[in-house]
């Protein structure tokens, strides 16, 4: 076929088109003129777009996907690939792939910042086949406002339509005209609908990617750790022009007027305890804060958001290292004040009976700063305390002295009673790691008393099934410490003392749990390496023997065992890209655990009777081991009830699987 395109209008188009089809050459001709251009981009938006882009005549209200991943990429030397964005993220690239080929519907996408989600979305595309990827180039639309968006879902096309503004009353009504949504979250917002939120960056693969793009080993492993932290802070670090990424809220005119608001973390614009926290962190009148506030929520890139009556710095860890360099000695003391006074309330619930705590609300005894705000303190110090090397501040002090200063005043100097640990709970695991060392003393020093006062912290054996036991928060936070090697000895030590100490209750959450959570084989939560790990357990069994042996015994391989990831760090980098645990460690793991159980089981029945139990679960060469040392026990020896296990086990055993076993002649 001939196919002839013209920019001009073509009067007689039809006429020649005829007379070249009557002379037989070719199997059709066709004509496009600019009348037929002009329809065809009206019937689509998406390469209108493109093409504006490309002739000069860029529309300020949107832009096809592709031009905003190539504006995206090349901000950077070299320019990113697809392959970096999606590294780690390939569960999410195939759910975004189905969901193109579904009914159309709203899809929430969550990351850091919004900018990474549509470009993650792009690097999704990009990676279809060349079919497919021009197929669905075609119909996606970045909308920067609500005119043009208005605008757009009136179109008669099946479109994809991302929106990049922040007011979104009318998003999902664009679904039901036949578009597919992606909504583009940051941290800060809530889900909305079915959302998937992107985990963070592979770093193992993003140095691959970094590397196959140019970029020198030695680098491409300091980048690639920073990538994993923030793939916004590796787009500054690489970028061609700094300035060009660096927003108006970070320049040194406009920067202070936001401190507040990034020490504070997120507040209830209602509660007035609230304000007059932001009041005291700003040195002035709320309404001025706010006033100023609201006007930077609605500029693009908004280092701020007002959803509903919450306050919330939109990406937390990107504000932190733009901003925190203008912080000052009397900023930092401000907001020391006002952590030790917002988390050192007491809340009132833990005055009432335990079965009577989860109508506190009912009653009217409820802490007066909310939630937000404690939690956006406390975030605060997790990111002074992480981010000390990346982030200097213009005090003499580093933000970990900071943190450490803070978090010491607040558990060791104020938590005299266990009901501050309690209000606490939640937060523990943000305070551990923004002060380990401090944390873990703190719980050291509460623990080394003969009637531990953090055992009240176990309430769920009388509480109210609705109310949460607040001795998770605790557990939490030491799993959050575990994952560094550097304080995996003490916070096992410390789960150790707890699971002794715990009463039992209806959670699941118990501090045995936590403790197999972490020494799990095959699947091991913490970044200690197998002989650190068995250094820890060999510490526990001269410590806490029978919580050692209980924790060896969840060890052991069983059928259908199954594994729970422990609570993780939200800022410190201690979990690192967690691989496959190769089958030679596992073994070698299994050998240690069963070398360490025939040291401790001694002559209990009830010992013995869960070693027999995991027999047929072992290989051979230690289930031989077992046998030639239980067929050896001097059973005579034994008092009639552990022999009596020992034979139970045994006949269970048989009667499941090894009918050839020699047993004992006494029992």
């Amino acid at each position: 076929s001939y196919i002839f395109v013209t920019a001009r209008r073509w009067k007689n188009k039809e006429k020649w088109i005829e007379e070249k089809r009557q002379d037989g050459i070719w199997k059709d001709v066709r004509v496009y003129d600019a009348d037929d251009l002009a329809a065809w981009l009206e019937q689509a938006p998406a390469v209108h777009l493109w093409l504006s882009i490309l002739i000069g005549k860029h529309p300020g209200s949107a832009r096809d996907i592709e031009s905003f991943w190539e504006t995206w990429s090349e901000a950077t030397d070299p320019a990113l690939n697809p392959d970096l964005v999606t590294s780690g993220r390939e569960d999410a690239v195939s759910k975004i792939h189905q969901w193109l080929y579904k009914a159309p519907s709203a899809l929430g996408v969550q990351a850091d910042t919004q900018d990474e989600v549509i470009a993650f979305f792009a690097a999704a595309l990009l990676q279809m086949s060349e079919e497919k990827r021009e197929q669905t180039l075609a119909r996606g639309i970045v909308v920067e406002d609500a005119v043009a968006w208005r605008q757009l879902i009136l179109n008669d096309n099946p479109l994809i339509l991302i929106p990049a503004f922040s007011e979104r009353s009318e998003v999902a009504y664009a679904a039901t005209k036949g578009h597919h949504v992606l909504i583009p979250l940051d941290r800060s917002e809530p889900p909305m609908g079915e959302t998937i939120s992107l985990p963070r960056l592979r770093r193992a693969e993003v140095e691959k990617v970094l590397v196959a793009i140019g970029i020198p080993e030695d680098r491409a492993r300091d980048l690639a750790a920073l990538a994993r932290r923030s793939l916004r802070a590796l787009r500054r670090k690489l970028a061609g022009h700094p300035a060009a990424l660096t927003p108006e809220w970070a320049k040194p005119e406009v920067a202070r007027s936001l401190l507040p608001a990034l020490l504070a973390g997120q507040w209830n614009d209602n509660n007035a305890a609230d304000r007059e926290v932001i009041e005291r962190l700003a040195g002035r009148e709320y309404f001025e804060v706010r006033e100023m506030l609201v006007r930077w929520a609605h500029k693009p890139d908004p280092p701020v958001r007002l959803i509903g009556d919450i306050w919330t710095v939109a990406a937390r860890e990107d504000a932190w290292q733009l901003l925190a360099r203008y912080l000052t000695n009397d900023d930092l003391e401000r907001f020391e004040t006002a952590v030790l006074d917002v988390l050192g309330e007491l809340e009132p619930r833990y005055d009432l009976p335990a079965g009577e705590r989860w109508l506190a609300n009912i009653y009217g005894n409820a802490l007066k700063h909310s939630e937000h705000l404690r939690k956006g303190l406390a975030e605060t110090l997790t990111l002074m305390g992480a981010y000390s090397d990346q982030c200097p501040l213009s005090d003499v002090r580093t933000g970990q002295e900071w943190a450490t200063r803070i978090v010491h005043k607040l558990l060791l100097d104020q938590a005299t009673d266990w009901r501050l640990w309690a209000s606490l709970s939640l937060l523990l695991p943000l305070l551990a790691e923004a002060a380990p060392e401090i944390f873990l003393d703190a719980v050291e020093r509460e623990l080394s008393v003969p009637n531990p006062s953090l055992v009240n912290l176990f309430t769920d054996a009388e509480s109210h099934f609705l109310e949460s036991s607040p001795h998770i928060g605790l557990l939490w936070a030491l799993e959050v410490l575990a994952w560094s090697p550097d304080y995996l000895s003490r916070s096992a030590l410390l789960l150790a003392k707890l699971a002794r100490l715990d009463p039992g209750g209806r959670s699941a959450n118990r501090p045995i749990h936590s403790l197999r959570g972490i020494f799990l084989y095959w699947y091991p939560c913490t970044t200690a390496d197998l002989e650190q790990r068995l250094r820890v357990i060999d510490t526990l069994r001269k410590r806490e023997p029978q919580v050692a042996w209980d924790l060896l015994a969840g060890l052991l391989p069983h059928t259908h065992n199954v594994a729970h990831s422990t609570a993780e760090p939200k800022w410190r980098d201690w979990v690192t890209d967690r691989g496959f645990v190769t089958p030679r460690e596992r073994y070698r793991t299994i050998v240690e655990i069963v070398h360490r159980v025939l040291e401790d089981v001694g002559t209990d029945g009830d010992r013995w009777y869960t070693l027999i139990e995991a027999l047929d679960q072992l290989p051979k060469t230690e289930f031989d081991t077992i046998v030639d040392r239980l067929l050896r026990l001097n059973l005579d020896s034994l008092p009639q009830p552990d022999r009596l296990q020992i034979w139970d086990a045994l006949r269970n055993l048989i009667s499941v699987s090894y009918t050839h076993l020699t047993l004992p002649t006494k029992a």
